[in-house]
Formats: structure tokens, sequence, C-alpha cells
């Protein structure tokens, strides 16, 4: 016994995590991509979720690839290349994990867990277990050999070697890893006590005493104690204590099923009033939840499972649930209905022993909806595009301080024209970064804490719109650069030649342009072009219109301090960049306490081709006059610098009216022509950025509209679009 209980005292950190987590053509054969079987089991588990665990934390993080959904079997076919390890996570319907889930896969909405030990009822607890890349079977053992693995530095088949050894004295056969299968029902029975054990809370602390008082609970019970799925003791936290003689604590499926057929059946609308209903806990089958030990039960309502300490809840503003002092009923009551929208509540019910401690809980999800007329804000397809696209041009440098902003304001519109009610989140709060708003215009600053250096991962700013009359909301989400690691610093000095830089002004007529401009550090005075700045739309012009402005001189650390009439900076450090001519560097200046980064060009040529990337990154095309006429229809344009460009395509008639790909398709031969496809993907794409475009003008355009861009690395590329 002391070898099992040592062994697994090592697992002291892995409880069962609870989620929150060009050219031509040619006729070739797709190759197959290989695939495995994966079997999750405690009992067979139905409806759990398998996940590729990409940075090994045993919490499917929302961005990691969901892989497939069980059958009654425990069973799903997989993709086996490039797994990390496989995560296997369970669901109660309509909680924030399966909600989250949804969104990544629509069909698995609704989605509800099932233990096919108990085929008839909901799990009721969301939890996850974890197995190796290697592994055909996914179960509480796999889970504690992978983490003890992880804390020993060992191979996953010699940690789970070393767990089933120590095992032995619970089975004396050979242990399978399909325990289920193979009958070894003590084995099974071991698994159920882990399962509901590494649950708790306090496992971190207790680990070795629960583990070593599962195997001691097992080795005590009688043939039909191990062959009665149901009786599951409590495990105690104290060697002591042992274990507590316990039931499960049981879900009348139908009933549950029947609640929600009920509440659907109402057929709820806004504007309803003076509503009132009460659903019955019981039918003939007997309660909501059973207990065999027949001990008191507590009750409560949650917007959250198995987090309730309330018998009352208030939906949404508008709708008040509560629970009869019998616990026989629940109510439903609502004066009037305002919002339109879906939520889910739970009813929880928690085992309690003769002192009034908690055993276990056990939730039932109850969904409500109440339908609208009224339509959600709709996302503006262009408008989204563009921001995605200013986005991605923020440059995030760890150890840099940041600060960039974004005008959302025309991002929705409201077809009602009711008032949009924005919200917003970022997860590159968890980097150090602070998003804020004012009048219309969100600022993400701060100094990123790590680089993503290798990482798939990309943090997010997603913005929500709803109005009044929805609980809903509708949302986009923007994409940021991976936070790059510090830059090098440059060994070239700041002083002797003419660095050329950029400068963004607007005109009268409100059209914002890029213009060149200059300054030389040199003998300890400073030129620079000041005004005037209309004429110097190229760099030379900039050059030869300096002024001597200020002065300069190096501090003890080397830093460059000047002055510019009554105006002080100093450039701490500067870094090294790539330029295709002379030399470029990302010059870090301070002034009034407020840092700002600007690129300083040792080339007017390398800096006049920045200047028109910056200036043009999105063209529109008409391809198709107002009769429909495609034919022959054909444009060209020449692209001189490396930068991603973004067409659009729309009808001669109303540029509002823009083209989908499968506009463009369906007329028979849609191509794009370019010198080459280096440095980038090119075609006809409804989405950006993996990011989906929206419908526009329905009526008139079925889906998005056609947008086509590639990344140019080299010096020039041309590009021909022709229709047929």
């Amino acid at each position: 016994m002391e070898t099992a209980k040592t062994l697994l005292a090592l697992v002291v950190g892995g409880a069962l995590s609870a989620c929150g987590g060009g050219g031509g053509s040619s006729s070739t054969t797709n190759p197959v991509e290989p695939t495995k079987s994966i079997t999750v089991l405690d009992g067979y588990l139905h409806n759990a979720v398998l996940f590729n665990d990409l940075n090994n934390n045993a919490i499917w993080e929302g961005n990691e690839p969901l892989l497939g959904l069980t059958d009654k079997n425990g069973q799903a076919t997989i993709k086996s290349s490039g797994l990390v390890q496989v995560g296997a996570m369970t669901v109660v319907s309509g909680s924030p994990l399966s909600r989250l889930i949804a969104e990544k896969k629509p069909e698995w909405a609704d989605l509800s867990s099932y233990d096919m030990d108990f085929p008839q009822e909901p799990i009721g607890q969301e939890f996850t277990l974890i197995g190796n890349s290697s592994s055909d079977v996914i179960s509480p053992l796999t889970h504690l050999a992978k983490l003890s693995a992880q804390k020993l530095d060992i191979p996953f088949e010699q940690a789970y070697e070393k767990l089933t050894e120590s095992l032995s004295e619970i089975e004396e056969e050979e242990i399978a890893d399909d325990f289920v299968a193979a009958g070894q029902k003590k084995l099974h029975k071991f698994a159920q006590l882990i399962t509901q054990t590494l649950a708790n809370d306090d496992f971190d602390q207790h680990a070795d005493t629960y583990l070593d008082n599962a195997v001691s609970a097992v080795k005590q019970m009688s043939d039909e104690q191990v062959n009665q799925l149901s009786y599951l003791p409590k495990l105690s936290n104290t060697a002591q204590g042992g274990f507590t003689e316990n039931h499960k604590l049981r879900i009348n499926g139908p009933l549950a099923a029947s609640l929600n057929h009920e509440t659907a059946k109402l057929n709820l609308q806004a504007g309803d009033t003076g509503l009132s209903y009460q659903f019955s806990l019981s039918d003939s089958d007997g309660e909501l939840f059973h207990d065999e030990d027949r001990s008191s039960l507590g009750y409560s309502l949650s917007v959250r499972p198995e987090n309730g300490t309330s018998q009352s809840l208030v939906v949404a503003d508008q709708i008040t649930l509560s629970l009869s002092e019998d616990m026989s009923t629940l109510n439903f009551e609502a004066a009037e209905l305002l919002k339109g929208g879906q939520w889910t509540v739970y009813l929880n019910a928690t085992d309690l022993d003769s002192q009034g401690s908690p055993l276990g809980t056990k939730s039932v999800p109850i969904h409500f909806k109440v339908s609208t007329d009224n339509e959600l804000p709709v996302l503006d397809p262009r408008a989204e595009v563009l921001s995605i696209l200013e986005v991605e041009a923020w440059q995030l440098v760890q150890g840099d301080a940041f600060s960039a902003s974004l005008d959302y304001s025309a991002l929705f519109s409201d077809p009602e024209a009711d008032e949009i009610i924005y919200s917003w989140e970022t997860t590159a709060s968890a980097a150090g970064l602070e998003l804020t708003e004012k009048d219309g215009t969100l600022t993400l600053s701060g100094t990123p804490l790590a680089s993503q250096k290798g990482s798939e991962d990309r943090h997010t700013i997603t913005i929500y719109a709803s109005d009044k009359y929805h609980d809903e909301k509708a949302s986009v989400a923007l994409r940021l650069r991976h936070i790059q690691p510090p830059f090098e610093e440059a060994t070239v000095g700041l002083e002797g030649p003419t660095w050329f830089y950029l400068l963004e002004d607007e005109e009268s007529s409100g059209q914002t342009r890029i213009y060149c401009h200059a300054i030389r550090f040199s003998g300890g005075s400073v030129s620079q072009t000041l005004s005037g700045r209309e004429s110097y739309e190229n760099c030379a012009s900039a050059a030869s219109n300096m002024m001597n402005v200020g002065s300069y001189s190096f501090d003890s650390e080397g830093t460059l301090n000047y002055k510019l009439f009554y105006h002080s900076f100093s450039v701490p450090r500067y870094y090294a960049q790539r330029a295709q001519y002379g030399q470029a560097v990302a010059v870090r200046f301070s002034q009034k306490n407020k840092q700002h980064l600007t690129l300083f060009y040792s080339s007017a040529q390398e800096a006049e081709k920045r200047m028109q990337l910056d200036s043009d990154t999105t063209l529109d095309f008409t391809l198709i006059d107002e009769n429909n006429n495609y034919s022959g229809a054909k444009a060209e344009v020449t692209l001189s610098q490396p930068g991603k460009f973004l067409l659009t395509f729309y009808r001669a008639s109303d540029r509002r009216k823009l083209l989908t790909c499968d506009d463009l398709n369906d007329i028979s031969s849609f191509s794009l022509k370019t010198a080459s496809f280096f440095g980038g993907w090119s075609g006809c794409k409804d989405t950006i950025n993996e990011q989906a475009v929206a419908p526009f003008f329905e009526d008139d355009i079925n889906g998005g509209y056609a947008a086509i861009a590639k990344t140019y690395q080299r010096d020039s590329e041309k590009m021909m679009f022709s229709v047929k």
C-alpha cells in the first residue's frame, strides 16, 4: 500500500479541472489524414468533448482544436497528427462552457454529457480527463499517469506502468486499459472514486490521503457494493476519517427532459404581461433528485451548475424563479417581458450527511426562451475588414510601452435604429495590456509582459453590440498580432546620417495622407523639416528643406537628449529593423513621460516605399456593369511595394452592393493571376484572417462580399483580375 500512496501522492497538482479553457493544374490524389480511435471512460462517457491540449495544462483554452465527440460507447475517431495531449471534457447543457463550445461547433449546441453507467441521466458536472497523445484510452488512470509523468519528468508509459503495478492489490489480474470491457469492477469502482475526489477544491493539499482512502474503501467493499454502480463512499481528507457510506445522488432524467419540454411550450414573447406558471418537481417515477440513502437534500437555483445558495433567482431583470417551501414546485413569475433572449438556469440538489455537511451536488439545466421581432444590431462587413486591417497593423513588442486606438462606432448598425449598447473585452489583459473606452474609441495600452514567439495563440479584442430589447449580443473578434520579443539594439548611431520618417496629416477635405519628413543630428545641432508639409510628398524634397531648429547631447548612460524650441525629447535606445534599402531603426523616445515609437530610415527610397504602402492598402474594382454584363471584364494593377492588400468588388450601379465569392464563381470563370505566389495567400475569400465576413444587403447579394488579399514580400508584383 505504501508504494501506491507514495506514487500517487506526487500527483498533487492534477485535479480534474473544471473547464472555465498559381499556376497550372494537375491531377493528384489528396493524402488521407491519419486517424485514431479514442475510448473515454469512468463508465463510458457519451458526448464527452475531445480537444488537443496544446499547452499541457488539462484545461481547454477556447483556441485549442476541438477533435470530436464520443458516442454511447465512449468512442470517437479523431485526427492523430499534431496531438500534444488529448483532453476529454464533460459538459452541462447551457453552461458557459457549453455556449463557448457551441460558438466553435454550432452543431454541438445544448450538449449534455452522460456516464453510460447511468444512461438516463446527464452527468450534471463538468470535469476534464487527460490522456497521452499515444493513448487509445482516456480514463482517471491515464489522467493520474500523465500528471505523474509531468511531476517526475519521466515518460508517460513508465508512469502508467508504475501506477498499474501499485494498484495490483485492488485488481489481481493484469490491469486493462479499458477496465469496463475487461469486467474489472474493483478498478472501475476505484476510478469512480478518483473522479469524484479529484474535483474537490482541497485535493492538492490532501492528495495522498484521498487516494489512500480510495484504495482502502475499495478493498473493504463487499462484492455487492462493488457491483452497485451507485454506491460511492465519500472520501475523507484525513487518514482517521477514512470514508463515509454514501450512494450517488441521482437525477430523474425523463423528468428533467419533461421540464424543459414544458418550458419550451410556454411560447414566451416580448411584450407578454402578467405571467405565472408552476412546474412540478416530481412525477410517477419519483422526485427530480433521488438519494438511496434517503438523506436530506439542499436545493438552490443558480446561473451556473453546482453554484447555488438561494432558492429564488431573477433572470434578465424580468423573470423571477423560486422554489416552493416543500421544494415540490418551481415557480415562474413575470410582470412584463421586455427583452428577447435565451437563458439557462440550474436547479441544484446537494446531498447532505447527518451533520448537514455536503457530500456532493448535481445540477439540472432548465432553459427559457423569449422571442422578439426586434432585430439585433448588424455588423457592417466593410467596417469589420477595415478594423481587422487596422488592428493587424499594431506592433506589440515585449517590454516596450504600447498604445493604439480603434474607432468602433461604425462597426454595427441597428435595423430599427435603436440605441446600441456596446461592451468589450480583451484577452490581452493577461499580457499586461489594458483596454479602455472614450467617445466611441477603444484604446489598448500598457507594456507587454512576454513575447508570443513560437506560439499559435493570438490575443483578441472582442466588441459586443446589443440594444434594450435583447439580452443576447452581436459581436466581432479582432485578432492582435503576436507579441514580438524585444528588438535587437542597433549598432548604428543616430549621429551623422539624414533620417527619414513618416507622419500622418489630415487635410481640410478630411482625407488622411502620409508625408515624409527628415531629421539630422550632427555636431550638437538638430536639423529638421518644419513647415509647408504639403510640399513634402517625397523624401528628396523633405531632405532639401531642413532647418537648424535645436540642439542635442548625450548623458553618461548614452541617452540622446535633444530640444526643439520649447520641447524636450530623449532617446534612451533604438533597435535594428529589416530594410531593403539602407538602414532602419525603431526609435523609442520620451516626451513629458509619454513613450513614442517611430521608424527612422537612412534611405529615402525605403521611406518612400513605406509611404506608398501605408497610403494605399485598399483597392476597389468594378467588374460588372448595370446590366450584370460580366463578359471580358478585367482589371489590372501593379503593386510596387511589399505589403498586404485587400481588394473588394462591387456593382457599377451601386458601390454598396458588393460582390461575393459565390457571385464571381457563378459566372463560370474568375481568375487571379500574379507574377508569383511568394509570400502570402491569394484567391477569393469570404473570410479575412479567419474572421467571417458577414452578409451585406442580402436582398441583392447572397452572403458576404468578395475580398482578395495577398501579402507581398518582393519589390513589385503584377496582378490581373479577369472575368470570362
